[in-house]
């Protein structure tokens, strides 16, 4: 039979009496180990985050300022040599402009044709909400979960025929391309934009687009939000909210 190295300590009872205690020696207790589907999962963290890193042309010094970590702790993240927490993962995404969606990608779930999209407008679908009539180039992209563009014809001329001013998450741009427009905000004047104005403010603020001149005005809109602001899933594409929008016609 092996012998077990022990230590003894000494225990007070209740009775004032002592009796010693055999425990196992710490030389001999089971080092604490990251199960290896952990490893697995911050070794992807790490790689990704030196990729990005390496692409951005940022050396570990200049990472560190960005991101107000310590070199060493980039680096031991980088080398799976150091489980990140969800704090130091933020301040990492943050300095370095790193997108929750790209840092937690799956390998397999893209490919390099994925980072581009082109479409004509012989591709373009579109799809039709009281007051307005959307153009939706890109929809099948997987960027859209990010950045999404439309190109609508606002039809309503009046609030209640836009049904009223509505909010969301992101930043918004708009640009006229023919027309007239009539950006409404809450507690806000109404904005006329001419052919060639645009707009950019965050869209959480209650907005709504209205035609001024008697024919439709044409606009190109672009929402950009960050996946992390929607817990990690990116932004709903457009195409799949208005398909469940009860103002559709």
């Amino acid at each position: 039979m092996k012998s077990r190295s022990v230590t003894t300590s000494r225990r007070i009872r209740t009775d004032g009496t002592k009796t010693n205690t055999e425990q196992p020696s710490p030389t001999n207790r089971a080092p604490w180990r990251r199960e290896v589907e952990a490893q697995d999962v911050t070794h992807k963290l790490g790689q990704r985050i030196r990729e990005h890193r390496v692409a951005l042309g940022l050396s570990l010094n200049r990472a560190s300022e960005a991101t107000g970590l310590p070199e060493a702790t980039l680096s031991r993240i980088e080398n799976n040599k150091m489980a990140p927490t969800f704090s130091v993962l933020l301040k990492i995404m943050s300095g370095l402009k790193l997108s929750w969606q790209t840092l937690v990608a799956r390998p397999d779930a893209r490919s390099p044709d994925d980072d581009i999209s082109i479409m004509t407008p012989d591709k373009w679908t579109t799809e039709k909400i009281a007051g307005y009539t959307y153009i939706l180039p890109h929809s099948s992209s997987r960027l859209v979960h990010v950045v999404q563009p439309l190109i609508f014809d606002v039809d309503s001329r009046s609030l209640d025929e836009a049904g009223g001013l509505t909010g969301h998450q992101g930043i918004e741009f708009c640009y006229v391309i023919s027309g007239t427009l009539k950006l409404h905000f809450a507690d806000k004047p109404p904005q006329v934009l001419p052919t060639g104005g645009s707009a950019l403010f965050d869209s959480t603020l209650p907005h709504a687009y209205v035609s001024k001149g008697r024919k439709p005005a044409r606009v190109l809109n672009v929402v950009v939000q960050d996946p992390l602001l929607a817990h990690g899933e990116g932004k709903t594409p457009f195409g799949e909210r208005i398909k469940k929008s009860p103002r559709q016609r």
